[in-house]
């Protein structure tokens, strides 16, 4: 043991590990939180600008958002908002990223059990 250091009991350090994993799962959680608000969003402003006829976000920055994580946001926002529901790219592109995702989630999950 090194000097001026005391041991820390097993049971200690097990404790420690898993709170340092909770604050893992805390952080993705926020992410994805705000990640899925942003895709939301973007379908809602996009559907108002179309209304508008005014400048439209890119359909590349949609998936782009649905991609780092937003699909569920963004799907929930396709639907509530009914935009883009008629484009094929949309209807088939955001559920597939999204069951991509939570797949992603559980093999994830189960690499932070204790």
């Amino acid at each position: 043991m090194e000097k001026g250091r005391a041991a820390i009991p097993v049971s200690f350090s097990w404790i420690i590990y898993t709170q340092e994993r909770r604050k893992e799962m805390e952080w993705w959680l926020g992410y994805l939180l705000v990640a899925n608000l942003v895709g939301w969003l973007l379908m809602g402003i996009d559907k108002r600008k179309a209304q508008r006829h005014a400048w439209r976000i890119r359909e590349s920055t949609l998936f782009a958002v649905a991609l780092v994580g937003g699909a569920a946001g963004s799907l929930a926002g396709m639907y509530m908002f009914r935009h883009k529901t008629r484009h094929a790219r949309f209807v088939w592109g955001i559920p597939f990223i999204l069951l991509v995702e939570f797949i992603l989630l559980l093999t994830y999950g189960r690499s932070l059990r204790y």
